[in-house]
C-alpha cells in the first residue's frame, strides 16, 4: 500500500472489511459511508506523509499502520479515522500511534487493524462493476446493467483503476 500511487482505489478493491467496516456487495449503506470515509482519511494522510504502511520481515512477521508526524490540527481527522476503524489509540501531540495489522478473519485486540481481504470473486465482481454497458445491449437481453457499481460510483477511483 506504502508504494501504490492511488492507494484508495487500490483498497476498495482489494480490502473486503477494515475491523467492523464491510464494503462487500451485501454491506449496508452505514457500512460501506464508513468505509469509504476511512478510505479517503487513509489515503490523505499517507499522501501527507502521516499514514505508514510498514512492514517487519522478523519471525514473526509484523505489519502495522503509522501515524506520526502529525500537527495539531490533524488530530480531528485522525480521531475520525481512529473512530471509524473502531481503534482505541488517540492522537498524542504528535507521538507516533501504531496500530498492528491483522490479516484475513483473524480476531484483532481494540488495538488492531484487521484487514479481511476479497476473494479473487469479490475482485472479479468489483472490477466487473466499472465495465459500462451499452443500453442497447441492455436493451436486446444481451448483457445485464450492473445495479451498484459500488466502485464505479467515484469516477476518479474507477479512471485511476482502468
Amino acid at each position: 500500500m506504502q508504494q501504490v500511487k492511488r492507494s484508495d482505489a487500490l483498497m476498495l478493491l482489494l480490502v473486503e472489511r477494515m475491523n467492523h467496516l464491510h464494503s462487500g456487495p451485501d454491506a449496508s449503506a452505514k457500512e460501506r459511508e464508513g468505509f469509504l470515509q476511512a478510505v479517503a482519511l487513509l489515503y490523505d494522510l499517507r499522501r501527507r506523509g502521516i499514514a505508514t504502511w510498514s512492514v517487519d520481515p522478523g519471525l514473526p512477521v509484523r505489519c502495522e499502520l503509522t501515524l506520526s508526524n502529525y500537527a495539531r490540527e490533524d488530530a480531528v481527522k485522525i480521531e475520525n479515522l481512529l473512530r471509524l476503524l473502531g481503534v482505541s489509540a488517540g492522537p498524542r501531540d504528535g507521538a507516533p500511534i501504531r496500530i498492528p495489522l491483522k490479516a484475513g478473519s483473524a480476531v484483532g485486540s481494540p488495538g488492531d487493524l484487521v484487514l479481511e481481504p476479497r476473494s479473487i470473486a469479490g475482485i472479479l465482481r468489483a472490477v466487473a462493476d466499472l465495465v459500462e454497458v451499452p443500453e442497447k445491449d441492455v436493451t436486446a437481453g444481451v448483457v445485464t446493467a450492473n445495479e451498484s457499481p459500488f466502485l464505479a460510483s467515484d469516477p476518479e477511483i474507477s479512471d485511476s483503476i482502468e
